[in-house]
């Protein structure tokens, strides 16, 4: 008989995650950053939003943003089986660097089929398998950190393209989140030392254009 945790548990706290330029190309702490719902809903972030917009790789196309949105609680059995939201694999970098913790990881994939690469008629990957089927295992799992008596950010990520076939279950604790002024410091940091990076990148091709064209 499934127990719903839910019930006994302390109120929801949400976090997000603002979604706009690809995986880890966007030099912007803002969107870098995990917020809770006080920050997401002040008139800076509100106003960001709305007005932001990020430039396609493909084309030259621009494209509104939008915001990923996670649930810290106490999670039954069923409800993580039954969480298929698909997520931005980027989320759960950016949950690490805002100082979650992973405190587990299920790789669906090599729980069903021992990470074979299925492929259907049209040579497409495909993922057939329905979790309610592997419940035990999973129950498993969760047990081993505690999971009845923790408040846990769960999310899953998956890929169906040949290229990228994945289906993974993380599991985070809030941790260090609290420590905001030091993780955004070392964002901040990062994303200095990757600008600097690209300048210099930059300015040496332009010095060996300068040089050959001579």
């Amino acid at each position: 008989m499934s127990q719903n945790l839910s019930e006994n548990s302390s109120p929801v706290e949400k976090y997000h995650i603002i979604d706009g330029c690809f995986s880890y190309a966007c030099l912007n702490p803002k969107e870098r950053y995990v917020y809770d719902d006080t920050e997401i809903k002040s008139s800076k972030i509100q106003k960001y939003l709305k007005t932001h917009r990020y430039k396609s790789f493909i084309d030259s196309s621009y494209y509104k943003i939008f915001v990923q949105s996670f649930e810290l609680k106490r999670w039954s059995v069923d409800e993580v089986i039954n969480e298929n939201k698909q997520c931005n694999p980027t989320s759960v970098h950016y949950l690490w660097k805002n100082g979650f913790k992973i405190e587990a990881e299920i790789d669906l994939i090599n729980l069903f089929n021992k990470g074979e690469n299925r492929l259907d008629r049209n040579g497409r990957s495909h993922i057939p398998y329905k979790l309610s089927e592997k419940r035990r295992e999973i129950q498993q799992i969760l047990t081993s950190i505690n999971y009845e008596n923790r408040d846990l950010l769960v999310l899953r990520i998956y890929s169906k393209k040949w290229l990228g076939y994945y289906d993974r279950i993380y599991i985070f604790s809030k941790k260090n989140y609290n420590s905001k002024r030091i993780n955004r410091l070392k964002i901040n940091l990062t994303i200095l030392e990757e600008k600097l990076n690209c300048w210099k990148i930059k300015t040496r091709n332009y010095l060996r254009t300068r040089l050959f064209h001579k």
